[in-house]
Order: structure tokens, then sequence, then C-alpha cells
């Protein structure tokens, strides 16, 4: 293969890639998935995450209702300490800042992958938690994430996809501005 043939089929490939890419975007901010429980944190986050981060979050929810079982509590000043057990057998503990409600679990999957674990959501729904508090929701994650808006100097709004566009687009307005002035 050479050099010229390669690159079509690469520029194919990446093209195919967004295309898709595009498609589930689209999917994302235009349909709503199917919720499978009526806690309200699960409608929230079908509305916040992308359909493909909540199927994920979704997986934990039900994990979280049919399989997570707080076996104890502990308390110090500002943290909590709950043993969570499940079918596997296997002992989680979520270690959950009073303050704020932000909870660090053993299983490390919301450090891992930026999404609450079953073991966490339990916890909230034992603090009579209804909606996953903001601090859990990553800005990467979120349906509108590619989508800025800013406004240009007649106020006129501009969308922008990615924060390239408009890192490039005050660095020209701002030399612009030092050449008008």
């Amino acid at each position: 293969m050479t050099f010229v043939e390669f690159w079509l089929r690469f520029d194919t490939a990446l093209e195919c890639q967004r295309q898709e890419e595009l498609k589930a975007d689209n999917a994302s901010l235009h349909r709503t998935p199917k919720l499978m429980t009526p806690w309200s944190m699960e409608k929230q986050c079908s509305v916040i995450y992308t359909h493909e981060v909540f199927s994920k979050f979704q997986e934990q929810i039900i994990a979280a209702r049919d399989h997570c079982i707080i076996q104890g509590i502990s308390e110090s000043e500002d943290l909590k300490c709950f043993t969570l057990s499940s079918q596997t057998g296997k002992d989680r503990v979520v270690q959950m800042n009073k303050s704020n409600m932000f909870g660090r679990c053993s299983c490390k999957l919301y450090e891992s992958y930026g999404i609450p674990c079953r073991h966490i959501i339990q916890v909230l729904r034992a603090e009579k938690q209804n909606e996953i508090p903001s601090i859990y929701i990553m800005k990467r994650w979120e349906k509108r994430c590619k989508r800025f808006v800013l406004y240009d100097f007649f106020s006129m709004s501009i969308l922008y996809n990615s924060l390239d566009q408009i890192f490039n687009f005050t660095g020209i307005y701002s030399l612009m501005k030092k050449v008008t002035c």
C-alpha cells in the first residue's frame, strides 16, 4: 500500500467516525432514553448525560436497586462511612463528606470513569438525596459539552463546536483590537 492509498483510507475512516459521532450527538439531543426506575436521579441524568454515558449510569442505578445493601454506618464529625454488601460477597466502603455530599467508594468507579457507582448511588438514596449532586456530573459527559455560545462585537451569538475555535477566535479578536486602537 502506498502512502497516498493509506492517507485516503485513513481520511475515509476518520470521516466515518465523525459521521457516527454526529449521529450519536443528534440522538442524544433529540431522543429520550427509556427509564428503568421511578427514581428522580435516573430521570435527572437522562436529561444531562449523552445516551452512551447514560446507559452506563443506568446499569449502576439498576445494580444499586437490585444488589446493594447497606450493612453498617459509622460517623465522625465531617465524614460518614457506609459499608455495603452485594450478591458477589465483596464489601465496599463509601466515605461520604457530610457538608457537600461527595463520597469516595473503594470500587473507584467514579475516579476511573467519572460516573457514580452503585454504592455511591445507594448511599445518596439512604441519605435522602433524590438527585445526583452536581459535583458528580462531569462536563465531558454532558449532551451539550461540545457547544459553546459566545457573542461577537455586535452582540450576535456565535456557536462554536470546540474550545480550540473559541481560543482561536479570542486570539484573533484581541489582535484585531490592538491593530485598530
